[in-house]
């Protein structure tokens, strides 16, 4: 009993490892990308893991590869940042990146989280030309 119970947390100790490096690598790419982009250093604060704990379930299967290859396609996205960085913080964490491709990509379940209010997402579905779902 006490070998079972050892192997049960030993086994959910390494898929909460697995989860937080997938997480931890997401940042580190996103972060790189949004220098190259913005060319401003990401703000990484603990508000990108609340935020990538919540939407990066939304995104699927959704490899980091996909994420920067639709970013790629989206230009206008990084003139957008640029402009709200000073003024609304989000727009300064690199997790910003992940919420365009979740609202893009979708739209109808990108509120469901209810971590952000429909006032900060209201840009990103501005900027994608798509309306806050009702």
């Amino acid at each position: 009993m006490i070998e079972a119970t050892d192997d049960y947390f030993r086994q959910v100790g390494n898929l909460i490892d697995a989860s937080v490096k997938s997480v931890k690598a997401l940042i580190g790419a996103l972060s790189v990308y949004y220098r190259d982009k913005i060319g401003l250093d990401a703000t990484v604060t603990t508000l990108d893991g609340e935020l990538m704990d919540a939407y990066l379930p939304l995104a699927g299967e959704s490899s980091i590869e996909d994420i920067l290859l639709w970013l790629n396609t989206r230009d206008f996205i990084w003139e957008r940042i640029k402009g709200r960085r000073e003024d609304q913080a989000m727009f300064a964490l690199p997790s910003i990146l992940l919420l365009y491709f979740v609202v893009g990509n979708f739209p109808s379940i990108a509120t469901s989280p209810g971590l952000l209010t429909d006032e900060e997402l209201g840009p990103i579905y501005s900027d994608l030309g798509l309306a806050l779902p009702q």
